[in-house]
């Protein structure tokens, strides 16, 4: 059973559409190649955004998404109605008990879900279950945020990393092979690229600024506890956001896809 999500409030709704553009719909779309007929799979599909570029970009196609957050199903729902996607609907679930009979999907996209999920394997596990033979799963999520900084910040490096492990559950990107393979999935094949949300040079963008305090920030402020008390969290909030607005600083993480498919 996946917990609730670490932002788990109506205005994360509005970040998540933000947050979009930041990633770029052509960053989805250069992954997918959809036929008409086949059936897709936004599992932790948040604000919807991704499953509704799908489905407008694929109007032969059947998509899904599924969330564990109801106001993120109602929205999704709306916008969906609003945009006259008939091909599209939304299901509130938990990833790792998806309500989808066996072989359901021939694709199933999971983007930015699974390090938040406490036990990533059943997600896995699930994702390899409701697709069909020869269909494919894709993972993407994005790794090293905030730790490979100029000019160096060992200390807000080490802050941001410790603090990250314990509201992720110590996820380690590593895992996800073994993951895939566990979970009968073979091809396994990965591609990186530089994380368009958290990179820059020169400080961060004004939509990244925002986008930063509204998740990052937000969520230490809101965790303190987990950063060692309020005054620390207040720090490292503060020391966050004065690196990212510094006109001279450059951050890089990196964004990762995995492709995997069902024999």
């Amino acid at each position: 059973m996946a917990e609730k999500y670490v932002l788990d409030r109506t205005p994360e709704i509005e970040r998540l559409e933000q947050q979009a553009a930041l990633i770029g719909h052509d960053r989805v779309l250069d992954h997918l190649n959809v036929a008409g007929g086949q059936s897709v799979l936004d599992a932790g599909s948040g604000s919807g955004w991704v499953s509704r570029l799908i489905a407008r970009e694929n109007p032969g196609a059947k998509v899904t998404g599924i969330d564990i957050t109801p106001d993120f199903v109602d929205y999704s729902k709306l916008s969906a109605e609003r945009e006259g996607l008939a091909n599209l609907d939304f299901t509130l679930g938990d990833v790792c008990e998806m309500p989808f009979e066996d072989g359901s999907f021939d694709l199933v996209w999971s983007q930015l879900v699974l390090f938040f999920v406490p036990t990533p394997e059943k997600a896995v596990s699930e994702f390899a279950r409701v697709l069909r033979p020869g269909g494919q799963v894709k993972l993407i999520v994005t790794d090293g945020v905030f730790e490979d900084l100029w000019p160096e910040q060992p200390a807000l490096s080490a802050g941001i990393k410790a603090f990250r492990d314990k509201v992720l559950n110590r996820w380690r990107l590593t895992r996800i092979p073994e993951m895939l393979t566990a979970a009968g999935l073979s091809e396994i094949g990965v591609e990186t690229d530089i994380d368009r949300v958290y990179s820059f040079t020169g400080g961060a963008s004004a939509a990244q600024l925002e986008n930063i305090a509204e998740s990052y920030v937000e969520v230490i402020r809101a965790q303190h506890h987990l950063a060692g008390g309020k005054a620390e969290a207040d720090r490292l909030a503060h020391d966050l956001l004065a690196f990212v607005s510094d006109p001279e600083s450059t951050a890089y993480s990196t964004h990762w896809t995995f492709t995997a498919t069902k024999p």
